[in-house]
């Protein structure tokens, strides 16, 4: 998976994750909310109807087992929201189910009123904004034996309108739920075209940022990326214990290149050098050309004997190369090897490096130096 792919994802994930909270919240005021309203519910009953009495059959069936529902599905939906252990799909799926449920539950328990019977396509729309084709077609198989629960349980209502009546309401029922469905299916396809065209749009602007940030003649890093990458570091040391190290390497009289051989033989010996280093520098770092003949390498979090190591293979592999216009010269580099030092900016930094740089170069070049000791 690309940078750009799993910025995206990680973005995506961010947002669900926000609406897995404001439905698993709304979910639980909502069941409250129900509970309260049968309750009330109750106790008006019981004052005016049957001489102040109700059967068992009424608290069974229209509080204690939707209650049971609501709250058992909505506790598992937060437990499984908060943990790491699952993913985001998971949770998408739970936060989508506690709203299904208690629409099931309206459905099923509730149908006294009519239009509870297509409670259920309520999750369609709920479940839209994450975009899931995968939950919606998941809802859409729970919502069959619930639709079929709910018709069989209006049906048999004592309290409920002539047969005629009962079956356009089931009819106008089924046909609202399936509408709901084909509407949300749709609304998630428009939903997946705009955010791929995002995602493309950004990916593309991704790109161009990044050429922006590429040196043209080396294909390495210029200063600007090299700015944004050393100030990114200071940043995540004060977050997370890293070790990183800073790199400048200078090739030795590259001015007498350019001078005996031409200006073109030397941008052979740059492009040279930036492939012998993309040849040696693995994943974790980072290499920037910084100007005329010098270049800089980060390493984000090594060890100084891995950082030498690495250097050392660019050093010598630069010094066995040799170029077409003149085959008997060997041509070295110099480099410096700076930790991040206690208090550095990054002007210090590239600073310390420099000088272990300078120090190589007054003690015979074609060498590697860190803090003035030789390796």
């Amino acid at each position: 998976m690309s940078y750009e792919e799993r910025s995206f994802n990680e973005y995506k994930e961010q947002i669900h994750g926000k609406w897995q909270k404001k439905i698993i919240l709304t979910a639980w005021l909502v069941a409250f909310l129900i509970l309260g309203i049968e309750f009330f519910c109750y106790f008006i009953f019981l004052k005016f109807e049957n001489g102040g009495s109700l059967s068992p059959y009424y608290v069974l069936i229209r509080i204690i087992i939707p209650s049971f529902l609501n709250f058992g599905v909505l506790v598992v939906a937060t437990l499984v929201r908060k943990s790491r252990r699952y993913s985001s799909m998971t949770k998408t799926m739970w936060a989508s189910f506690s709203i299904f449920m208690i629409c099931s539950v309206l459905a099923i328990f509730h149908n006294y009123f009519h239009i509870m019977l297509v409670a259920p396509a309520v999750a369609f729309f709920i479940c839209a904004v994450f975009g899931e084709t995968k939950v919606l077609k998941r809802l859409l198989v729970l919502t069959i034996p619930v639709v079929l629960v709910s018709a069989l349980t209006f049906w048999n209502d004592k309290n409920s309108s002539a047969e005629f009546y009962r079956v356009l309401t089931l009819i106008c029922d089924l046909t609202f739920i399936s509408c709901a469905y084909i509407f949300s299916s749709a609304l998630m396809k428009t939903q997946a075209a705009q955010l791929s065209f995002i995602h493309e749009t950004y990916s593309l602007q991704k790109d161009l940022i990044e050429e922006l940030k590429i040196e043209p003649l080396t294909k390495l890093y210029n200063r600007v990326a090299l700015e944004e990458t050393i100030n990114r570091i200071l940043k995540k040391t004060k977050e997370v214990p890293i070790n990183p190290f800073l790199v400048i390497m200078d090739i030795d009289f590259f001015k007498k290149v350019n001078d005996i051989y031409g200006h073109t033989s030397g941008d052979k010996v740059l492009v040279t050098l930036s492939e012998i280093i993309r040849k040696n520098m693995g994943s974790g770092r980072r290499a920037f050309r910084f100007g005329g003949e010098e270049f800089v390498l980060i390493f984000e979090d090594s060890m100084p004997s891995l950082v030498i190591y690495t250097v050392q293979a660019i050093r010598s592999d630069f010094e066995a190369t040799r170029f077409d216009f003149a085959p008997e010269l060997s041509i070295t580099l110099s480099a410096g090897i700076s930790a991040l030092g206690p208090g550095f900016d990054s002007n210090a930094w590239i600073d310390s490096a420099d000088k272990s740089l300078y120090f190589a170069k007054n003690n015979g070049r074609n060498q590697v130096k860190m803090s003035e000791i030789e390796y």
